[in-house]
């Protein structure tokens, strides 16, 4: 598990990350654990960390880069207001908490249907198409 802590995340009865919980837990939740800073540069820090390790796929760099932007810009907006940092702080994280739970529902509705996701699987698929003859010939 010390490879992989999102194993250790807590997990809904279908198998899927419980989202609602690691971001709103009032203990060990990312929210209540962003929002103990003190100052906005604080929460700044805390939650570009989290959603730089959220974000840790290949494809997930370009949509990284865009909440770190948008953060970046509400700190900088609130003009060192707490409360205004705060308060946007959260929803932007929530907003990211929403669109995990949505992946996570469509994931179960898909493997429930029948067309469960092996991400893997799928470049397997593709190779027997550059092994066909009229591929490898030119290519010799």
């Amino acid at each position: 598990m010390a490879d992989n802590p999102k194993a250790a995340w807590p997990k809904t009865p279908d198998g899927t990350t419980d989202w609602q919980v690691v971001f709103e837990d009032p203990t060990a939740g990312f929210i209540p654990m962003v929002l103990k800073g003190q100052s906005p540069d604080a929460v700044k820090m805390a939650a570009t960390v989290i959603i730089q390790k959220l974000f840790t796929r290949r494809n997930d760099t370009d949509l990284c880069t865009q909440y770190i932007t948008r953060l970046d810009d509400i700190v900088t907006s609130a003009n060192g207001n707490m409360d205004a940092v705060n308060k946007a702080v959260s929803g932007l994280l929530r907003e990211i908490k929403d669109e995990r739970i949505e992946l996570a529902r469509v994931y179960v509705e898909r493997k429930k249907a029948g067309a469960a996701l092996d991400r893997r699987a799928s470049v397997w698929w593709k190779i027997d198409k550059i092994l066909q003859p009229k591929i490898l010939i030119p290519l010799g």
